[in-house]
């Protein structure tokens, strides 16, 4: 819920008498349509009037459950819009019987009628529309704009939900937090290892479920100097570490995420292959374009391990799991998809959601890697095969402007450039373009490229916004939303 809409609950809820909406609307410094609107969509949460009038007065009908209301009635309200979506964008039917969508929500058929109202509002962009026949929910338009909406709220949702440090602090301890990120710089530190800012987050993530589950079983450890190196930093820190196979799980997932080495096992073949059809089913299924080396082999380092408690009928408990499952519904059914191919392959009847939620950990911060990169600018390098500066460049372009852009490719001055799927040529060769954005760079990058790259990537995110704005001006601008008067 919006914060307008709460301060328009708060201001009915503290006031003695009923309000009209010209008063609502200089308390909450907006327009009394929009007023009249924020109602309409507040009362549509329930099957009775949360905000109800006397004459040209509002006021809130039970103040009593204010804080009940915030928290549980037009939350729900959210979650009941995410799963019609998903029922729709998902399901191989592609139709619902609206009773028993009634029913499985918990409301009445004149809210769902709301519901459905309101989310044909929010995807008459994709020139969709859900549409109701004989008592069934359809929803109508292109399969190219049904997968360009479930793409997009897949994004989303990965880019909203507890895929952030911030998130973290909610679900363990501030103090734990802050020990366990000590511990993997530490650890980073003394190996020299570097991690970028997704990767080093997909690491700690794990970190913490590890630890802290260890904290909660604890095992006696060897005598300190036997120690390994990780297991010396973490009691630097902690008075307990991880027995030795989940320690080798953790210093796996650095390697990997470093590119220090490849796990190599003897089933390693076969499991990347089973990995690449796989994420290729998921792709197809949910629109996905996940197509990243190094999240194929931390997805199969994690079967290899999900293996290994199969088959001992050990498994790890997952203090994410009901977050994830409420906050990532949409994620959490991917990977739930994702659990039923692997049961299917290995012969398993069924994985514990403990399991499934780490599937949607991985996944998840997969889309969340992916959902950045869709918003920043793609780049195409084209720097000469010359010892190693290809390489020293293209690093040190991406750490300035790692915020920013995202290199697409990588090419030579005797490759043919496809300027299609980018945004940005950054060129330490002539080069010209009617079309693209073009930087040309020494290869040293001194300061006065940098600047250059800046320069151009400010235009671009310049002409992106005027862009955007002009493809939405006619929803925000259109004649129904404002009063016209005749000269």
């Amino acid at each position: 819920m919006s914060n307008k809409k709460k301060q328009l609950l708060q201001v009915l809820h503290d006031s003695d008498v009923p309000l009209t909406v010209k008063t609502l609307s200089s308390f909450i410094n907006t327009s009394e349509k929009t007023i009249r609107n924020y109602i309409k969509e507040i009362n549509s949460t329930s099957d009775t009037p949360v905000i109800d009038k006397i004459g040209t007065k509002y006021f809130l009908k039970n103040s009593s459950q204010l804080e009940e209301l915030l928290e549980s009635e037009l939350d729900s309200n959210v979650y009941r819009e995410k799963t019609i979506l998903n029922k729709l964008l998902t399901n191989h039917t592609k139709k619902f019987s609206t009773f028993d969508l009634a029913d499985e929500l918990f409301i009445s058929f004149s809210t769902l009628r709301n519901i459905i109202a309101q989310l044909n509002e929010q995807i008459e962009t994709y020139d969709l529309r859900i549409i109701s026949r004989n008592n069934f929910l359809y929803l109508n338009g292109s399969i190219e704009k049904q997968r360009q909406l479930l793409a997009d709220i897949i994004h989303e949702e990965a880019s909203n939900s507890l895929y952030s440090h911030e998130q973290l602090i909610n679900y363990f301890e501030p103090d734990f937090v802050q020990k366990v990120t000590f511990i993997l710089d530490d650890y980073l530190t003394i190996k020299s290892y570097e991690l970028n800012g997704l990767a080093k987050f997909n690491v700690l993530v794990h970190f913490l479920i590890i630890i802290n589950t260890s904290s909660q079983n604890l095992e006696t450890t060897q005598e300190v100097e036997e120690l390994t190196t990780l297991q010396k930093v973490i009691h630097s820190y902690l008075d307990f570490s991880p027995i030795q196979k989940n320690l080798q799980i953790l210093e796996d997932m650095i390697l990997l995420n470093v590119k220090q080495k490849h796990i190599q096992t003897e089933d390693t073949e076969e499991l990347l292959t089973f990995v690449d059809s796989l994420i290729s089913e998921l792709n197809n299924i949910y629109s996905l374009n996940i197509d990243n080396e190094s999240f194929k082999e931390r997805l199969m380092l994690h079967l290899k391990n999900l293996i290994s408690r199969m088959n001992t009928g050990t498994y790890s408990r997952n203090p994410l799991k009901e977050t994830i499952i409420q906050q990532s519904p949409l994620i959490f059914d991917i990977a739930t998809s994702c659990a039923i191919i692997v049961c299917k392959y290995f012969h398993w009847e069924r994985l514990p959601k403990d399991e499934i939620a780490y599937l949607a950990l991985h996944l998840g911060m997969e889309i969340s890697r992916l959902s950045k990169k869709r918003s920043k600018i793609q780049t195409l390098l084209m720097i000469p095969e010359y010892s190693s500066l290809q390489h020293k460049l293209s690093a040190k372009i991406q750490t300035l402007f790692e915020d920013d852009l995202v290199v697409a490719k990588q090419l030579t001055d005797n490759e043919i450039i496809d300027e299609s799927k980018v945004d940005l040529i950054i060129t330490c060769v002539p080069y010209s373009s009617l079309n693209t954005e073009v930087v040309i760079i020494s290869p040293f990058l001194s300061s006065e490229d940098s600047n250059k790259i800046a320069s151009s990537i400010e235009k671009i995110m310049y002409k992106k916004r005027r862009i955007l704005l002009s493809n939405q001006f006619d929803k925000y601008f259109s004649n129904e939303l404002f009063h016209v008067f005749e000269k």
